[in-house]
């Protein structure tokens, strides 16, 4: 492994969750924030599939290239994620939208850390274990987007 390539390969991928924000400005304004939403999230899932695979056929280490390739893509739809996901938590709350930044915040945080030492903790040899904390943890994550998408269509159709 060339050491030295890391800081350009960690600086490319920063550059895909960049791209995807700068994107996200112009794509907001055409499909809207929910449907944006969607496609990130199967994106997600779907690249994580695909890192999970990658790791299993290669007996845990997939090809530098087809990793790097996949976290572009798997990053990129992270970045679409970010931004507008938290907006629309923060919809409901108008004026108190501050407020419930710094909740989310704070949420994501006391959620993110355990997660991230869990996943780190089978870590030994392989990348197997990242994969398949992306795709379980991804898997949770658009479920639980898929239930307060569905809440909301729901409370809308009474009101």
């Amino acid at each position: 492994m060339r050491w030295w390539l890391l800081k350009p390969i960690s600086g490319l991928l920063a550059f895909s969750i960049g791209l995807a924000s700068f994107i996200n400005g112009n794509l907001v304004m055409r499909l809207g924030m929910r449907k944006l939403c969607n496609w990130a999230m199967f994106g997600w899932m779907f690249f994580s599939l695909i890192l999970t695979a990658l790791c299993l056929l290669n007996e845990g280490i997939p090809p530098f290239w087809q990793f790097v390739s996949v976290l572009f893509g798997a990053f990129f739809c992270i970045g679409i994620l970010f931004g507008n996901v938290n907006s629309m938590a923060m919809q409901p709350l108008g004026k108190m939208a501050g407020l419930g930044a710094a909740i989310i915040g704070s949420l994501s945080s006391l959620f993110s850390v355990p997660t991230a030492v869990l996943v780190g903790s089978f870590i030994h040899d392989t990348l197997t274990p990242i994969a398949v904390g992306f795709v379980v943890f991804g898997g949770l994550s658009l479920a639980f987007y898929w239930f307060a998408e569905h809440d909301s269509v729901l409370a809308k159709a009474s009101d």
